[in-house]
């Protein structure tokens, strides 16, 4: 299977949530090939520095985590040239530009968008495939 992943996703790799066995199991079948944008890595960071400042989880696990996350065998790009038609595509949905960024990185693979956010996978339903982790 060919999957692109949002950070919502790969969170569910460090902290067990919600979904968590789904995102491991995803991320551990040798057949798999992910992708994502590369803006990924910033928002993972982002959402382990928010988890450690609240005291959920270490520093220093945030730390060793970003550091797992960051060895996965995902291939990560963006492509500038299509910057502004993700941004044209943000403005058409009323979705964050980030999100498209998944969307584009998707269709641009040819792969099923992952996620655990339902208002993502709901605008780009429309876009390219998707699915939701718990049915991953």
């Amino acid at each position: 299977m060919r999957y692109t992943v949002d950070a919502s996703v790969l969170v569910k790799l460090l902290v067990d949530e919600q979904y968590s066995q789904e995102a491991v199991k995803i991320v551990s079948d040798p057949k798999t090939v992910l992708y994502a944008p590369d803006i990924v890595y910033h928002e993972i960071g982002s959402v382990l520095y928010k988890m450690a400042r609240r005291g959920i989880i270490g520093k220093n696990y945030a730390v060793q985590a970003y550091e797992r996350i960051i060895r996965l065998p995902i291939d990560v790009s963006t492509d500038l040239k299509a910057l502004p038609e993700i941004l044209g595509m943000s403005l058409r949905l009323g979705l964050h530009f980030y999100d498209c960024l998944y969307i584009h990185t998707a269709r641009k693979t040819d792969s099923t968008l992952i996620s655990s956010d339902r208002r993502l996978l709901t605008a780009a339903g429309k876009e390219c495939n998707s699915r939701h982790l718990e049915s991953a």
